[in-house]
């Protein structure tokens, strides 16, 4: 019973003594300026969900979605997720990306020129699908593995931050009839600007997903959002 006194007194300290906040959530518009695709059709850009679930001093638990292609098509995304697709359903010149993450960052202060380390490590599953005009199958790459990201931040201004952040998934696995494997790398530059309750954010990024066999893809280009955040 001490014991127990003991760990719930620690717990109340740390959240007593470092900010916490429970949610923020932003979205993003992503647009490319150059796309790898195995897809004959280019696409034009990408929407992205990001929610923090609970904020502790510089600790911070994430969730993110991601969709690139014709919104009428997310559907097809979800039920390669869950195995489901129905390939008989399927008309002509489809091509979707998607992903989905989780993940704990850490963006530690450090004491010289308002500077601070970020870390994170997560579980990312990401993977796209396309069927060509004319073409009589379907083409689908889904994988599934641990990532991990390193990087530095930068307070310009009050409210005002620079960060750059670099992120590997050296093992990604193939998922359902998938049997190969994968790599991930994501290079995110950013600026972003808080205020109480509100927050925007523009910058650059570049994901590719690649590896042998692989129905991967490869993204760059600009990139601006908005969120609320308590």
């Amino acid at each position: 019973m001490q014991r127990v006194i003991v760990v719930f007194i620690i717990i109340a300290i740390m959240f007593l003594s470092v900010p916490v906040s429970a949610l923020e959530l932003r979205g993003e518009i992503w647009r490319f300026t150059n796309e790898e695709i195995p897809a004959e059709d280019s696409l034009v850009q990408m929407q992205r969900a990001e929610l923090s679930l609970i904020r502790v001093g510089p600790v911070r638990l994430i969730s993110d979605f991601e969709f690139a292609g014709n919104r009428q098509h997310v559907g097809y995304l979800f039920n390669l997720l869950r195995n489901e697709l129905d390939y008989d359903d399927f008309g002509d010149d489809i091509y979707v990306i998607g992903g989905l993450t989780s993940r704990a960052r850490v963006d530690w202060p450090l004491l010289i020129n308002n500077l601070s380390v970020i870390g994170s490590a997560g579980y990312r599953v990401s993977g796209n699908l396309y069927k060509a005009d004319g073409d009589s199958t379907v083409t689908t790459g889904l994988y599934h593995g641990l990532t991990y990201a390193g990087g530095l931040g930068m307070s310009i201004l009050p409210g005002l931050r620079l960060s750059a952040i670099y992120e590997i998934g050296p093992n990604l696995s193939g998922m359902h009839e998938v049997t190969d494997t994968a790599t991930w790398s994501s290079l995110n530059l950013g600026l972003e600007y808080r205020v109480p309750f509100l927050s925007a954010r523009a910058g650059l990024r570049f994901q590719e997903l690649a590896g042998e066999d692989v129905t991967g893809f490869k993204l760059s280009g600009p990139y601006v959002g908005a969120g609320i955040h308590f």
